[in-house]
């Protein structure tokens, strides 16, 4: 039998707590209706709260394992990965290298790359990741280091972190541009280059 009860304020007898009843009942909060707590006031949560909050998915974490990556000099290059160790939604796709947000996904997304640039000859001039979306570099979004050539640096590293406004559908790629003396081999080195995401609770 359903009742209801209306009341502007329900409080506590003095030097006691407030229990909302017993081991096993569930209590519903409605869609529309807010919990709103009061400054000073606090609720203790001892059973299952579902339907509050949020949690930071999609999230994925890809990298490059098993052998280096070879680059033309000074050219924006795809980087290519082999390993998920996180895709909690099947929303990055190994075999194109590209992270997509998936129906229902939409909204601010943290995205971190990685990218170690290495020279097997010469000394390096310039490494640069970069993010694109949609097949277009956003240029605001990249790090770079620019090295003088000539200083036995033969190995850097490069890392950039963005908050991105993703539409469903939009995908984004993790690009790496290398330069060396024009002598020496160039490559984008495994077990160092990664790429990463996840979604911000709103």
């Amino acid at each position: 039998m359903a009742s209801e009860i209306k009341a502007n304020k329900i409080s506590p007898a003095t030097g006691t707590a407030f229990t909302i009843g017993d081991s096993g009942d569930t209590f519903t909060l409605p869609s529309g209706a807010t919990l709103a707590v009061a400054s000073g006031a606090a609720i203790s949560n001892a059973g299952t709260a579902s339907g509050f909050g949020g949690t930071n998915t999609p999230a994925f974490f890809a990298t490059k394992t098993s052998a280096d990556q070879g680059v033309s000099h000074n050219v924006y290059t795809k980087v290519t990965f082999d390993t998920e160790e996180i895709d909690t939604d099947s929303a990055f796709d190994l075999a194109n290298d590209k992270f997509t947000v998936p129906v229902g996904k939409a909204g601010k997304y943290i995205l971190n790359g990685n990218v170690t640039g290495h020279s097997t000859g010469g000394d390096l001039s310039i490494v640069v990741v970069a993010f694109y979306i949609n097949g277009s570099i956003k240029n605001s979004w990249r790090s770079l280091y620019e090295v003088p050539l000539y200083n036995n640096s033969t190995e850097c590293t490069i890392n950039a972190t963005v908050i991105a406004d993703l539409a469903e559908g939009d995908y984004v790629e993790l690009y790496g541009r290398v330069g060396g003396d024009g002598t020496t081999t160039l490559n984008i080195k495994l077990n160092k280059t990664y790429f990463s995401g996840f979604k911000l609770v709103e």
